[in-house]
């Protein structure tokens, strides 16, 4: 995996009662995302941003955002948001929404996080980015 400032990813819990809604607003925002400019740096952590789906087969067992792990030599710190069942049922827009405030509140999660974590670089590009990727959404 070659070094960008923001990630996104999911961990599927195997089929849902709504397929494909909760994946498709996840592609947008990733869409979004990668649509945004950045530049290749050695100074700053990125973000690796993780979205677990509840399915039929495994369901978060958190609620909310969490930090993960922290990659010093890579500059990457992992950060999980758990994402609610319900979610499913709604309509395309507000699963959108939903991902795009998930993922302003988990960039500002691991940007006053990572101060308090020994030699940790700060997060720069992935705060800019995700406020620019949803601009108008949040």
């Amino acid at each position: 995996m070659s070094w960008k400032p923001l990630y996104i990813g999911a961990v599927e819990g195997g089929p849902t009662p709504h397929p494909g809604k909760l994946t498709a607003g996840l592609q947008e925002i990733g869409r979004l995302v990668d649509a945004q400019p950045w530049e290749h740096s050695e100074d700053e952590t990125a973000i690796d941003l993780v979205f677990h789906i509840p399915g039929s087969l495994l369901k978060p067992e958190y609620e909310g955002i969490r930090t993960g792990s922290l990659w010093r030599k890579r500059c990457i710190m992992q950060v999980q948001v758990a994402v609610p069942e319900e979610l499913g049922a709604e309509e395309h827009d507000a699963i959108v929404r939903w991902y795009a405030r998930k993922l302003v509140d988990a960039v500002e999660l691991a940007r006053t996080t990572l101060p308090r974590r020994k030699d940790a670089l700060p997060v720069v590009q992935a705060a800019t980015i995700s406020s620019l990727a949803t601009a108008g959404l949040v």
